[in-house]
């Protein structure tokens, strides 16, 4: 059933950005198709990555004699990375350039990919995931903000809904693609499609990218390094303070407000029956 309004999210990313026509600026289609094409295998690496790796833990906890908690932090090295730094990517591209960091994005990404299907040890591959979040988080922000500034307003929403079709498809069937690779040739080779796709996107954007339109101002790097000081902890951290709380909670005596005969009287004949009836009341 379709919905009568427009969710405030999808309105802020179709108006975000001003009209590329209104300024004189417009790409022709076939370049915005390019772009496009570019963005999505862009962000199609961050969320392939993000759940392809999930059932391949197995085989790479016997090929590198990895623990449990080394295998978990390979996985949560990057999540954490690229949930932490997303909005400082985000300013990144609006200060110096969406199609120059989304490059810049994508050939750490590429580095990183090799660097982790090359790890000697679980350290190694943990570190390189790390750096794979840092490049997810400059990748994912500014290919949405790069259809933005490429696609005209009236026809952002039918871009928009291209790049977000194609993300949760490469989602859902990252585990797919994850285990036949897994069966096939091994887990580095879930890396090794990385750099292929991140080439292919750099080439796109040199090539059909528009000239990138930079705001004039300073990157705050101050308080993008100050603003994560709360950074997320440990899953066991978080839950040992949860029973920390309830402890507290179950510890500490409950106070009912005081409530006198008076009040609750006045409540009674104010709390009346759907209906309307002045004689059913809440004794």
């Amino acid at each position: 059933m379709a919905q009568p309004f427009t969710e405030p999210c999808n309105r802020g990313i179709i108006e975000a950005e001003p009209c590329p026509r209104a300024l004189g600026r417009e790409a022709t289609p076939r370049q915005r198709r390019l772009v496009l094409a570019a963005c999505v295998l862009a962000s199609s690496m961050v969320f392939i990555d993000g759940s392809a790796l999930t059932v391949a833990l197995p085989a790479l906890k016997a090929d590198l004699g990895a623990d449990l908690a080394a295998v978990q932090w390979v996985l949560n090295g990057y999540v954490l990375a690229l949930a932490s730094l997303t909005l400082i990517g985000g300013v990144m591209a609006d200060v110096y350039g969406k199609a120059r960091m989304l490059a810049a994005g994508c050939l750490l990404f590429a580095l990183a990919s090799v660097a982790c299907a090359l790890a000697p040890s679980a350290s190694f591959l943990i570190a390189a995931r790390v750096a794979q979040g840092v490049a997810a988080a400059i990748v994912a922000p500014a290919s949405l903000a790069l259809i933005g500034a490429t696609y005209p307003r009236d026809q952002r929403s039918q871009a928009i809904g291209v790049w977000a079709a194609a993300s949760a498809l490469t989602t859902a069937g990252g585990p797919i693609l994850g285990g036949w690779l897994t069966e096939t040739f091994g887990w580095p080779a879930i890396f090794w499609i990385n750099p292929p796709l991140a080439f292919v996107a750099y080439g796109l954007l040199r090539l059909y990218a528009p000239a990138d339109r930079n705001e004039p101002r300073r990157f705050d790097v101050v308080g993008a390094a100050t603003w994560r000081q709360r950074w997320p902890r440990s899953p066991g951290h978080s839950a040992a303070s949860a029973r920390a709380r309830r402890v507290r909670a179950q510890k500490t005596p409950r106070r009912l407000p005081a409530f006198s005969l008076r009040h609750s009287s006045a409540a009674s004949v104010l709390w009346r029956t759907p209906f309307g009836s002045a004689g059913a009341t809440i004794p």
